[in-house]
């Protein structure tokens, strides 16, 4: 089941966005379909370019990023109708 969790930072009004997805598969299921992976990554910069909400990438992992209070909610509207197509 995929998880995103956004914590505020109240010094910068910005909030960290981390998502994260799992699985139930064996190493070798996921190596062999390409499963297991996180991508989060992907959909969070597809849904930053779709809803130009203001965000920022400073981080090793894509699937960590920084977002603007205020375009919070229009990110996660994004996220969620990108998940149902």
């Amino acid at each position: 089941m995929p998880f995103v969790i956004a914590a505020l930072n109240e010094k910068t009004n910005d909030y960290m966005i981390v998502g994260t997805s799992t699985t139930a598969t064996s190493a070798t299921d996921r190596r062999d379909r390409g499963h297991g992976r996180n991508r989060f990554g992907i959909a969070f910069q597809e849904v930053g370019e779709s809803s130009h909400a203001h965000m920022r990438f400073d981080s090793f992992e894509a699937s960590v990023l920084e977002c603007r209070k205020e375009d919070l909610m229009g990110f996660f509207e994004s996220l969620s109708l990108r998940a149902l197509t």
